[in-house]
């Protein structure tokens, strides 16, 4: 088998959609080196990360700067160089599977998304007991994603709504000036009950985050890296979209056993692809609560006691 030499984008998401994919390639024997600047991804998989340099964007560079030097592997000569992208009209791992050339006639069939997480990946000093992980919707100044975001009065009304009677709230962001900013900032006002632990601005590593999704009983979150990172884990997960990608081309079709999945869409979705087009966003408020209502109707199948100490249902 040849060796094979992937090139791809460098966002945590992307690289968590194309884990799964070279996953695949690693299957059928294959040696696999990828550009990366999150070396610690690839370790559960047997993949050799490549070091990208420094590539201009916060959360990527201060990776690369605290990865020590001998992590980082060279391919070898004449290793076969990939280079895997997104297609117009795919889902993303339809897309990925296509540009590093997995095997004819598995374009759409079911992927193992699992990531593992080792112990060492939980932050220390985090109590035990029960919360909701919750990233709120932010806009970046580079690689800026207008049209993605949800309207901010529906993340509002699905926060309010989720986290009455909530015991505990961890919010997780990579908050920079000038770089990134929050979309809605009295977003968390409206839950004054809650205990709410803050780490905005990357006091927490992606790896962190990946334990406490894990960990956590809802991840509720808007279309970022967050989205995959918490299907990876078997998190059970409730996203909030805006426009541009459909839902369809980022849930991926996944083998063995699925978490809890809630999605919330405008209707009709704008799949407009423009990451600046002014999308219409709303949902009414009366879809919004039905569809919370419905998760945790799932949730409450799966553990009582639970969520009537949770979500406060009788």
């Amino acid at each position: 088998m040849a060796n094979i030499h992937v090139s791809s984008h460098v966002g945590l998401g992307d690289q968590i959609y194309l884990h799964a994919v070279l996953r695949e390639l690693r299957g059928e024997g294959r040696e696999v080196w990828v550009g990366t600047p999150w070396p610690a991804l690839w370790e559960d998989i047997g993949v050799h990360p490549v070091n990208i340099g420094l590539c201009g964007l916060v959360a990527q560079d201060r990776e690369r700067r605290g990865t020590p030097e001998s992590v980082w592997t060279t391919p070898p000569a004449g290793a076969i160089y990939r280079c895997a992208n997104y297609l117009a009209h795919a889902s993303i791992v339809e897309a990925l599977r296509f540009g590093v050339g997995v095997r004819e006639g598995v374009l759409q069939r079911e992927i193992d998304f699992r990531l593992r997480v080792p112990p060492h990946w939980f932050p220390r000093g985090f109590p035990p007991g029960d919360f909701v992980l919750f990233r709120p919707p932010s806009i970046r100044s580079v690689g800026i994603y207008l049209s993605r975001t949800p309207h901010v009065n529906v993340m509002r009304r699905v926060l309010r709504r989720l986290v009455e009677g909530c015991r505990r709230l961890i919010v997780v962001g990579d908050l920079t000036p000038a770089y990134e900013w929050l979309e809605d900032d009295g977003l968390l006002t409206g839950c004054p009950d809650v205990q709410c632990y803050r780490y905005l601005r990357g006091e927490l590593h992606w790896t962190e985050i990946a334990a406490l999704a894990q960990a956590a009983n809802l991840v509720v979150t808007s279309p970022c890296f967050l989205l995959p990172l918490s299907l990876a884990v078997g998190a059970n997960v409730l996203c909030a979209y805006g426009g541009h990608y459909p839902p369809s081309m980022l849930i991926p079709r996944t083998a063995g056993v699925k978490p809890l999945y809630t999605e919330l869409a405008p209707e009709p979705f704008c799949d407009c692809r423009d990451p600046v087009h002014v999308c219409r966003k709303d949902i009414p408020d009366e879809r919004v609560d039905a569809t919370v209502d419905a998760a945790l109707a799932r949730l409450l199948g799966r553990d009582r006691d639970f969520c009537s100490y949770w979500f406060g249902i009788q």
